[in-house]
Order: C-alpha cells, then sequence, then structure tokens
C-alpha cells in the first residue's frame, strides 16, 4: 500500500502566515485589478498634468473648498483666503483675472495660447475675501479637499492637493463599482459595460475640483448596486445592500440633481427586476432593505431642504422655469435642448479644459459606436422586460438632456453641460453591459471574447488619445509641435514624460484583461 502524500511543512508554514487582508486580496479578480489600477494611474496622471484651474468651474469650487476646510460650513459667497491659498492672475492683455467667478483661466477659449500664461500670478500680500460661484453648494464633496489643500505651500499645490483628495474618494466608488459588477466565473464579460461607461470625460472630472467628481462617481457605484441587486437570484449579500445606500446618500447630497437621478435610477430597477422579485428581495433582508430605503429618502430629503434654504437662482428655479413661461417660448426651449443633444453627447466622452479642448474628430463615434454596439447587441439578446427597460433608460438619458436644456435656458441663458448629466447618462451603457452579460447563452454564436478585446484596446486607445490631446493643447496649443513632450511652453510638475508614462500605462492596464485571459462561459 502507497503512503498518502504528505504535504510540504515549508507550505504549510506559508499558508498559515496568509493574513485576513491579504485572503481579501487574493480572492479579488485579476481583470478587475487591473482596470481599477489603470483607472487609478490615468487619474492620478490628469490631476497632475492639467494645469490648476483648468477645468470647468474649478476656481469656484476649489474656494468653496477652502471655506469648508476652514470650517465655514454654510453658504459662502465670498470666501477668507489666504497668500498660500489664492493669487492675483493677469491676462496676458494685463487686465487682472477675476478667477473666483465663472471667469475661465488666461487661455481659455482661446485653443491656439498654451497654458503658460497661468503662471503669471501675484501671490495676494494678505488675507483677502474672494468671491465664489459655487458658494452655496452642498458641503459633502468640500470636506476633504479641503482639508487636503490646507498644507499646501502655494496655491498651485493647493488645487493639486484638493485634486487628489477629492479623486481618491471617488477612485473609491469606481472601484465598488467594479466589485459589485465583476463576476469572479466571467470577469471580463461582466465588466463590459463599465469598461466603456467610464470615458475620459469621467476620468478628467474625477480629477478635477469640482462637486461633480462624486456625483459622477457615485452615480456610477449606485446603479452597479441596483444592477447587483437584481442580478442575484437569491437573497444578495448584506455588503450589496449597504453599497447601494453608501453611494446613492452621496449621489443625494452631493449636488441638486443628485434627488432627479435617485428616483430614476430606482424607476429603472423596479421595472427590471419587478414587483415580484423586489419583494422577495425586501423579505429575504428586510432589515438591510429598510435601511437602505431610509437612507436614500434622507438623501433626497437633505438635498431638497439644503437648496430650498441655500440653493441659487439655477436650482431653486431652474426645474420649474421652462414649464412656466408662454407657449411659444416653452417650444423654443425645449427645441434648443433637442439641438444640444449632439454636443453633450460629445462631452460626455471628452471635451476638456473650460469646454475647449477637443479630442481628434474620429474618437467621438468611435466611442458612441461602442456603446451603440453593446446597445444593440443587448437589445437583440435581450428579454421581453430587459429590452423595454434598456429603451426607456435611452429615452429618460435623452430626455434629462433636453429639459436641463430648456430649464438653464430659461432661468439663467446658460445651457447644460456634458458633466451635468452623466451621472444618469452612466445607466444606459451600464445596463446594456449587463443585459449582454446575463444573457450571454444567447451568444453562442458570438466571440466574446474577441468582442472584449476589441473593446478593451479601443478604449485604452481614446483614453490615452484624450490624455495626449488634453496635454498637447494646454503645452504648447493647437498650431505647436505634435510631439511637445520635450518642447513644451507649459509643464507640469516633473516635466511632461513621467507623467506621460503614468498615463499610457494607466490606459495600456484598461486592456490588459483582454490580452491575459479567455472569457470563462459557463
Amino acid at each position: 500500500m502507497s503512503a498518502a502524500p504528505t504535504v510540504p511543512r515549508r507550505r504549510l508554514r506559508d499558508a498559515a502566515r496568509v493574513t485576513p487582508t491579504a485572503r481579501v486580496f487574493q480572492r479579488i479578480p485579476r481583470a478587475a485589478a487591473l482596470v481599477a489600477s489603470g483607472w487609478a494611474l490615468l487619474l492620478v496622471a490628469w490631476a497632475f498634468s492639467n494645469p490648476p484651474f483648468e477645468s470647468p468651474d474649478e476656481p469656484a469650487h476649489y474656494l468653496r473648498a477652502v471655506a469648508v476646510g476652514n470650517g465655514d460650513l454654510g453658504v459662502t459667497p465670498s470666501v477668507e483666503v489666504s497668500p498660500h491659498q489664492w493669487a492675483i492672475f493677469f491676462h496676458p492683455t494685463g487686465s487682472v483675472l477675476k478667477l473666483g467667478s465663472r471667469d475661465g483661466p488666461c487661455n481659455v477659449a482661446d485653443e491656439a495660447r498654451s497654458a503658460a500664461c497661468t503662471s503669471d500670478v501675484d501671490p495676494l500680500p494678505r488675507r483677502t475675501a474672494v468671491e465664489t460661484a459655487a458658494g452655496g453648494y452642498p458641503i459633502p464633496y468640500y470636506i476633504l479637499p479641503g482639508l487636503a489643500l490646507k498644507p499646501a505651500p502655494s496655491v498651485f499645490w493647493a488645487v493639486r492637493f484638493a485634486r487628489l483628495a477629492g479623486a481618491l474618494v471617488a477612485f473609491a466608488f469606481l472601484a465598488l463599482a467594479l466589485v459589485l459588477l465583476v463576476d469572479p466565473h466571467n470577469e471580463r464579460l461582466s465588466l463590459l459595460g463599465l469598461l466603456v461607461t467610464v470615458t475620459p470625460m469621467v476620468l478628467f472630472v474625477l480629477a478635477s475640483v469640482n462637486a461633480s467628481s462624486l456625483e459622477i462617481a457615485a452615480g456610477i457605484a449606485f446603479f452597479g448596486a441596483l444592477l447587483r441587486l437584481s442580478r442575484d437570484t437569491g437573497s444578495p449579500p448584506t455588503w450589496v445592500w449597504a453599497a447601494a445606500a453608501a453611494s446613492g446618500l452621496a449621489l443625494g447630497v452631493t449636488r441638486a440633481t443628485g434627488a432627479l437621478w435617485i428616483v430614476l435610477d430606482a424607476v429603472l430597477f423596479l421595472g427590471l427586476t419587478g414587483r415580484r422579485r423586489t419583494f422577495a428581495l425586501a423579505r429575504g433582508a428586510p432589515r438591510a432593505a429598510l435601511v437602505t430605503a431610509g437612507l436614500l429618502t434622507t438623501g433626497i430629503v437633505v438635498n431638497r431642504v439644503w437648496e430650498q434654504l441655500n440653493g441659487n437662482e439655477i436650482t431653486q428655479k431652474g426645474a420649474a422655469a421652462a414649464s412656466g413661461g408662454a407657449a411659444p417660448a416653452f417650444t423654443n426651449w425645449y427645441w434648443h435642448g433637442f439641438q444640444q443633444l449632439r454636443r453633450v453627447f460629445d462631452e460626455e466622452i471628452g471635451v476638456f479644459g473650460w469646454l475647449d479642448t477637443v479630442m481628434p474628430h474620429a474618437a467621438y463615434p468611435a466611442w458612441q459606436a461602442m456603446i451603440a454596439g453593446i446597445v444593440v447587441l443587448a437589445l437583440a439578446v435581450a428579454r421581453r422586460r430587459e429590452r423595454w427597460i434598456l429603451v426607456s433608460a435611452i429615452g429618460l438619458s435623452f430626455a434629462v438632456v433636453v429639459a436641463l436644456s430648456a430649464s438653464l435656458e430659461a432661468t439663467t441663458g446658460t445651457d447644460v453641460q456634458g458633466r451635468h448629466v452623466l451621472p444618469f447618462a452612466v445607466v444606459v451603457p451600464l445596463l446594456a453591459g449587463e443585459l449582454v452579460y446575463r444573457n450571454r447563452a444567447r451568444l453562442a454564436l458570438v466571440d466574446l471574447g474577441a468582442l472584449f478585446a476589441w473593446l478593451a484596446a479601443a478604449v485604452a486607445v481614446l483614453q490615452a488619445v484624450a490624455w495626449y490631446a488634453n496635454g498637447y493643447r494646454q503645452s504648447v496649443g493647437i498650431d505647436g509641435p505634435r510631439f511637445f513632450l520635450t518642447h513644451a511652453e507649459w509643464t507640469p510638475p516633473l516635466g511632461w514624460l513621467p507623467w506621460a508614462l503614468l498615463a499610457f500605462t494607466g490606459a495600456a492596464l484598461l486592456a490588459a484583461p483582454a490580452l491575459l485571459w479567455q472569457v470563462r462561459r459557463r
């Protein structure tokens, strides 16, 4: 009789040394880890390589963060700033720029001018009150950026510290969405929708000082949590309910539109899941369901109370302005909103700076074609209820752009931006990707591995192109040399090469899952 095989003592000792934390990291799917690493590197590259205040309304949001970091938690139309937190900014013509208002930096709307003029500043000689257009925004997003910027030696480093702090919180929600949606048995296909959801514009905004950063990331995580709740055939784990509650609460208390996004997401979830399945979910975990519903309601109530007490003209009157005008004006406003759809869709993919820095024109239809391809595939294989919910999500995504554009045009003469609607627009690619994943058995004739590989490669290339296009415009202007990394008029800390390496490595990591593993079908 042969002796039973023995386990070497060294292997037993090594296994005994594995800590609980190490076991958690061992359970993280490799595809999700690579994608998360790619997003993290791209966020850092964006935060450092984009010049300070070169994102929409960033000066106003930065000043709001300064106020919150100093303990001013109410409405702050003007902010007391110290010399190292602010400076006097000049235009190339010699005039002084009032960056605390809605004025942009010195090269705004002038693509031929690099960001070199942003270095023409004088530190404030004393503490000064500076006006901010974001003084009425809710405080949650600004807490960590406001604390992070305090030890900065200059205003430019204060912006970078605040960007990194805000990006850290936003990245946590992106990582949460990854964990929620990834299936260890079919890693790549389960992440198909999420990969195309995180556009270059998403990463650009997440790496800027702007309340839209947290709103977009929380919107992705919240709808991801709802999809995971509807996916599980049994009783979902308690942590999934907790993820839905935390992300939904963050979505609700960050910006005025957060309450609307919670309601619309919940409507799509109820339609996708059905009444019977929804009640079964609640009965399976009554305490978790009750707490989640309570926190979501709290987020909506806090949102509305804050806006009624502290909101500005846009948030208090914008929602009702379009419906309160005369019939001809009403029609004109909504026709104007319909005309903005193409511009807003492009901005959701990536229009950087103060919406004056674009990618190569082919990049926009390329990314939109990826989303459209997933949507068409989902409509082809989805069940009847799922198909109707996806069509409804697309219709609602169009409707919110038109309605918000009409409301803002009627109230203030301004217009909606892509980042304003991104927290809800993300539901379309997320839902389409989820339906393809759920109905993968009906795609026996489709090479899903090749599908993911092509999409992942295209996402990686376009993410790198987006970062390079923004760097090109800011470093030398659009009339400068195409290879600007060593011939720049404006350079970030350490020069361009380290951040280029970081950005291109991050983009490559997004394609890595397609290169390393084949899709495993059940």
